[in-house]
């Protein structure tokens, strides 16, 4: 199962590339398991048990990035505005 997520998130990765005009034959794997890509992106994948979000953009709209997925239940007062931004 983990290794269907992993191939599934780095598919999502290529594919959300793609929506913003960047072409990527190959994702590379980095040494704690993170994707390697574009210079000039910003990306981030979230595993949880049959979903596999990712998240791209590119370094000009933000310097990083990042998606993780939890249990659906209300946040805390103040967490949002923290962890979000427009």
């Amino acid at each position: 199962m983990r290794k269907r997520e992993f191939s599934t998130g780095r598919w999502c990765v290529h594919h959300a590339l793609e929506s913003i005009g960047k072409n990527v034959s190959y994702i590379g794997i980095g040494e704690g398991g993170e994707p390697l890509l574009l210079e000039s992106t910003r990306e981030s994948i979230s595993h949880r048990q049959f979903y596999c979000p990712a998240v791209v953009c590119s370094e000009s709209e933000f310097s990083t990035i990042g998606i993780d997925m939890e249990e659906n239940v209300p946040l805390p007062d103040g967490v949002l505005q923290l962890i979000c931004s427009q």
